[in-house]
């Protein structure tokens, strides 16, 4: 019986030696994924406290003209085009609703576009870029990418200046 316990014992004594102690990694915010089309169907991210909304966006288009920033009405009218590397906060009016919007099978994010000096880079008129406008750029993974709000964390951890990743 003492040689069974002896030989458990020393079973346990080499597994627990020669476990590997890993690094392991704080949590970070996932972020909202395209489909196979990439379109972007929902704002809603899980995380481990609940549901929450993919709040900043960065613009990838690299068209010269810019990204179409449209009218939220039926009629989609351009208001304003952003060039490459801006960024845009979802305009979430109801937190409990996903924030993209389908029309004629197009998925559609409505953003507010802020004021110059807020990583937007818009081809408005001087005077009318310090006003908040609202409007809605196609949510598709061609023209536009979501921004994990960590990556804001952790650069402002290490003392640099951010802007502000959340509200």
């Amino acid at each position: 019986m003492a040689m069974i316990l002896h030989a458990r014992l020393l079973f346990w004594v080499v597994t627990a030696v020669s476990w590997t102690v890993l690094p392991v990694m704080a949590q970070r915010a996932d972020v909202v994924r395209p489909d196979a089309n990439g379109n972007f169907l929902t704002t809603k991210v899980q995380g481990n406290r609940g549901e929450y909304h993919q709040m900043l966006w960065l613009v990838i288009d690299q068209d010269p003209k810019g990204l179409n920033c449209r009218s939220l009405g039926g009629d989609a009218v351009p208001l304003v085009s952003l060039d490459y590397g801006s960024i845009l906060r979802t305009a979430i009016t109801q937190p409990q609703l996903n924030g993209i919007d389908f029309e004629d099978d197009q998925a559609w994010l409505p953003v507010d576009v802020g004021p110059r000096g807020n990583f937007v880079f818009d081809h408005r008129p001087l005077k009318g870029r310090g006003k908040l406008l609202r409007c809605r750029v196609r949510a598709n993974a061609a023209l536009i990418t979501p921004i994990n709000p960590d990556d804001f964390d952790e650069t402002a951890a290490r003392g640099l200046r951010t802007i502000h990743s959340r509200p």
